[in-house]
């Protein structure tokens, strides 16, 4: 059920990072004591999907070059994939911040040009109703830019759920 309810699991008090996708019941698990919940680290890839979905729909310039600006985090990542936590972090704060901060100037005045109600501009408020955790994975090397790898992971357990519905 993904109906914004908190997810009821062994998470609920539990402190250290979790990287989570946009959905809205991950938000009740951080609303407790700040030193009683997990931190949420959210996945450039969701925020990307959001560009990706207005570039297909309106070929939109601003859209694709805010796609071209994650892109190009996606490739500093390929750079360091292997490297210690401590050696992607050092790596992070020096290509990818720069990158980061600069999109963020860019997506501000991009949203201050656009119609509030345009689906690009729901794009770039999604991007920053999760700015804090988007930009967690500069600080802390451990962190992957997105979700994919664990998504990838649980696959093949929900397509089996799923499938056994049909079983028999």
């Amino acid at each position: 059920m993904r109906q914004g309810a908190p997810p009821r699991c062994p998470l609920n008090g539990s402190r250290g990072l979790l990287p989570v996708d946009g959905y809205a019941g991950f938000g009740g698990l951080v609303t407790g004591a700040a030193n009683d919940a997990p931190t949420l680290a959210f996945c450039w890839a969701h925020a990307r999907r959001k560009f990706y979905d207005v570039h297909t729909a309106t070929q939109s310039p601003l859209a694709f070059e805010a796609l071209q600006r994650i892109g190009a985090l996606y490739v500093i990542e390929a750079d360091i994939r292997g490297q210690s936590a401590d050696q992607r972090r050092q790596a992070r704060q020096q290509r990818s911040r720069p990158l980061v901060e600069a999109m963020h100037v860019w997506l501000t005045g991009q949203l201050e040009r656009i119609s509030g109600r345009s689906a690009l501009a729901q794009a770039i408020r999604y991007a920053f109703n999760h700015w804090e955790g988007l930009i967690r994975f500069l600080d802390d090397g451990r962190l992957e830019l997105d979700t994919n790898t664990v998504e990838r992971a649980m696959r093949p357990v929900a397509l089996g759920r799923k499938n056994a519905l049909f079983a028999g």
